[in-house]
């Protein structure tokens, strides 16, 4: 796999971030709080995980 330039990991970083509010707004009325808690938190776990391995490369 091709290693992404500086632009293309803040441009992914974006995408993703822009994805969780969509996924936010979308779902905030069907979960309760500890629910959307837990989806959030997993959601932003993954974007730092992308953010730290894009970063290194």
């Amino acid at each position: 796999m091709q290693p992404y330039s500086t632009e293309q990991s803040i441009l992914a970083g974006h995408i993703e971030v822009k994805e969780l509010f969509q996924y936010v707004q979308k779902n905030a009325k069907s979960f309760d709080a500890y629910e959307m808690e837990r989806d959030i938190f997993a959601k932003v776990m993954k974007i730092g995980f992308s953010a730290m391995v894009y970063g290194t490369r």
